[in-house]
């Protein structure tokens, strides 16, 4: 699938980034005697102990979640569709009663809001699956369950024993991890906001707050941001989205979201690329619209010369009436912070390196631009105006803001800022 995907972006000249999602200490029921509805008011009982069954036994593929349940705790089966009471503990054995029923099948979720639980960051399946992204050369990384900055820590430092450099995503769907954004959003490269898991670690009702939140905070430390999970649900099934799935998409679009997300629509749905032009159009729609630019709050860090540089470069863009701003970039940095200061006009990221202009995918706002690294400024500066030209994004007569880094080749710098003419 991998090397499809490469084949197609580089028959397209698209620039494509990857993501290895890890699924991180996942916990699941296991084979059941009996699959199948769970009533009201009856009584189950969860063992992680291998090989119990019988009547009402609920096999829990974690011993750490039994050890950690007590009394009154609520414990939520199928992704949140079914709720069970623990009403008594044993050593091995937690007796439960059903409060709201459901079909029940094998290898369906777990959890238990509230609930600490001494859980590994990685598992074992993790590590083998790191270390398969990285032959595959993916493009970022994501690590599920993140609780604190410590896990994404850990996950870092796995990546580089496979001595691989690559961004890690932050998956934010525990309650835990509320109370430690500020670390996790300083550690991590990017976040996303997991509505599935996060959807059923809080009650209902507030995870469309919690998502602005975050998607705000996201932007006001310049943390690339992604809002994912049953954004066009319908199509799983369906050929065409829901208008409160349209709008849903819309309105994190237009809260600052950088990148929205399809799971399972385009992974087991019927409809993949029915579902992938449906997200195209809502976003461009979003995108036409004056509220994307009035609700996106710009990401600014004072005192420090790239951030400066960057909202000057939105700021002057949009007072010449610019037709791009052209961002040269050796890491990405230098585009992720103007694209964080949201200018009115497309940022092109120019860059020769193609691992780097396949990450800036995910920015908001950035086109991917192949362009030669120069000898000096003004050859660097002419090669990717060419290149800008040659691919239809600007024309001769229009003004473009240059933005880069001296002096050339060093990487995280943003200290320059020049005005052009298109010849």
């Amino acid at each position: 699938a991998v090397a499809q995907v490469r084949a197609a972006a580089a028959s397209s000249g698209r620039h494509i980034a990857l993501l290895g999602d890890l699924q991180g200490p996942k916990i699941r029921t296991g084979a059941l005697v009996v699959p199948g509805i769970l009533q009201r008011g009856r009584q189950v009982s969860l063992t992680a102990v291998a090989g119990a069954d019988g009547e009402g036994v609920i096999p829990i593929s974690h011993p750490e979640l039994v050890e950690a349940l007590v009394v009154r705790d609520r414990v939520l089966l199928a992704d949140g569709q079914i709720e069970l009471r623990v009403r008594s503990c044993e050593r091995d054995r937690v007796e439960c009663v059903v409060v709201r029923g459901g079909k029940l099948n094998p290898r369906q979720g777990v959890s238990v809001p509230g609930r600490p639980m001494r859980l590994p960051a990685l598992t074992g399946k993790d590590m083998a699956d790191m270390a398969f992204c990285a032959e595959l050369g993916m493009d970022y990384l994501a690590i599920s369950f993140v609780r604190s900055a410590a896990d994404v820590i850990a996950c870092r430092a796995a990546v580089e024993a496979l001595n691989w450099k690559v961004p890690v995503i932050a998956k934010l769907e525990q309650k835990e991890v509320l109370a430690h954004l500020d670390s996790v959003f300083a550690a991590a490269d990017a976040v996303m906001v997991a509505r599935g898991d996060l959807g059923v670690e809080l009650p209902l009702g507030q995870v469309p707050a919690v998502q602005k939140d975050l998607i705000e905070r996201a932007n006001r430390v310049g943390v690339p941001v992604i809002t994912a999970t049953e954004m066009l649900e319908s199509m799983v099934q369906g050929n065409r989205p829901t208008r409160a799935e349209a709008s849903d998409v819309a309105n994190a679009i237009w809260d600052g979201t950088d990148a929205v997300m399809l799971s399972q629509e385009t992974s087991v749905g019927a409809h993949p690329i029915e579902a992938v032009q449906a997200m195209a159009q809502i976003c461009r729609a979003a995108e036409a619209h004056p509220a994307y630019q009035r609700a996106r709050l710009p990401w600014e860090n004072r005192g420090e010369v790239g951030s400066a540089i960057a909202h000057a470069a939105a700021s002057v863009a949009r007072e010449l009436r610019a037709a791009v701003i052209i961002a040269f970039t050796e890491s990405g940095m230098t585009a992720l912070r103007v694209s964080k200061a949201h200018p009115d006009v497309p940022v092109l990221a120019a860059s020769p390196h193609p691992e780097v202009l396949r990450r800036t995918a995910l920015y908001s706002g950035v086109v991917p631009l192949a362009a030669e690294a120069g000898h000096d400024t003004d050859d660097m500066v002419d090669k990717a105006t060419a290149g800008a030209r040659a691919a239809g994004l600007v024309r001769s007569g229009q003004r473009v803001v240059v933005v880069a880094g001296i002096p050339i080749g060093q990487p995280g710098q943003t200290n320059l800022l020049r005005v052009l003419t298109v010849r």
